[in-house]
């Protein structure tokens, strides 16, 4: 039996971005996650790329001595735990008065910064033959995450022309629109 084991769990803390594992460091203990004397660390070489990334964006400074720590941005980043540094700075960009696209920047975080599809996959679609010459197809000439966007701000003019939000219709709706409910109406509440 004991032969069959390995020899100890795969670390979770290993599968978390290191990025966001920087961040949360900062802001909860004042220092780099290689600082903290964790038996499971994830190596120097990620930390470093992640370091400069954070950099890049703004979001952590890295002085001479190589002490790290959270900006004014890394600060506002490191308390919405919800959206990727990349997302946040993105967010923080849209704030010019200028660019008026806030709003819309906050939904696209929301809808990049998660691991799940709100986009009902091609081999389920492809069961569903009989649906599939109703269903719309999307499509958007600056990309995919405008598609994503563009079909989650539907959902949301539905959900609100749709009587004290009809879950049932909501569910008809996003199925008939080859959209996943429950991870898109997440993503809404997440807004």
């Amino acid at each position: 039996f004991y032969e069959s084991m390995d020899q100890y769990d795969h670390p979770q803390i290993l599968d978390i971005p290191v990025d966001e594992l920087i961040m949360y460091s900062l802001k909860v203990c004042g220092k780099s996650v290689e600082h903290l004397g964790l038996l499971d660390c994830p190596d120097m070489a990620q930390i470093e790329a992640a370091k400069e990334r954070l950099s890049d964006l703004e979001m952590i400074n890295v002085d001479d001595s190589n002490n790290v720590s959270l900006t004014n941005d890394g600060e506002i980043a490191s308390r919405l735990s919800g959206l990727n540094p990349q997302a946040v700075r993105m967010v923080l960009s849209a704030r010019s008065p200028n660019l008026d696209c806030l709003h819309r920047a906050i939904k696209l975080g929301v809808i990049l910064s998660s691991d799940e599809d709100m986009f009902i996959s091609s081999q389920w679609e492809n069961d569903r033959k009989e649906e599939e010459s109703s269903a719309p197809t999307y499509f958007h000439d600056l990309g995919d995450h405008f598609v994503a966007l563009n079909a989650f701000e539907k959902y949301e003019e539905r959900k609100k022309s749709s009587k004290n939000g009809n879950v049932k219709s909501l569910k008809g709706w996003c199925k008939a629109n080859n959209l996943i409910y429950y991870v898109i109406d997440r993503f809404q509440c997440s807004v």
